[in-house]
């Protein structure tokens, strides 16, 4: 608080270090003295930083989804690239080409990938799910073929990517002939959102 019993000509003046986080306000109210006179709010005062980040900007959100509702017929014993996705649930930045199934990082972190394929029904071989980094598997879920339509195999995991990175999912199988995925958006997509 600040007093000033002196003429009108004189100005009061207040001052304080303060540490503020995101989200606090200040406000500066005044009254002249006067009987019965509510305090009023003031404009004029002036904030300096003294330290910490000169520009604050808000942290953008990275994030993406995708689903696929058409099925891809992928040939045995090949990695196919998953694409033509047919609904982008969101993409926060732009950074996913559902017709490719190529998503490229825009800024470094932690991020969290989750994807699932799923297979129509076949009991022959094996299911290979992978999520690639620049086009090398960082991480890969498998399964026995299934008689069971639609069976679905998840992976997911964190892992810290760069700017320029490029993210896919694939898929392998080992049935003895072309199989193909299952045409249900609920059962094939990938997901990405940054962690820090």
């Amino acid at each position: 608080n600040a007093y000033s019993n002196g003429t009108v000509s004189a100005f009061p003046t207040v001052s304080a270090t303060m540490n503020l986080v995101a989200g606090d306000y200040i406000e500066i109210y005044y009254a002249t003295g006067a009987a019965g006179q509510a305090l009023q709010a003031s404009t004029n005062f002036q904030i300096n930083l003294i330290q910490g980040h000169a520009q604050i900007q808000a942290a953008t959100v990275v994030a993406m989804s995708a689903v696929k509702g058409t099925s891809q017929s992928i040939p045995n014993l090949t990695v196919a690239v998953i694409s033509a996705y047919t609904s982008v649930i969101g993409d926060t930045t732009g950074s996913f080409n559902p017709s490719t199934g190529v998503w490229t990082c825009p800024t470094p972190g932690w991020y969290l990938i989750n994807a699932q394929l799923g297979w129509t029904s076949n009991a022959t071989g094996i299911r290979l799910t992978s999520i690639r980094k620049n086009g090398t598997p960082i991480f890969t879920a498998d399964s026995m073929g299934s008689a069971v339509a639609y069976t679905p195999n998840p992976v997911g995991r964190a892992w810290p990517l760069l700017a320029g990175d490029t993210i896919d999912l694939v898929g392998y199988q080992a049935s003895g002939g072309s199989l193909i995925t299952a045409a249900d958006p609920t059962a094939t997509g990938l997901s990405i959102i940054k962690m820090s």
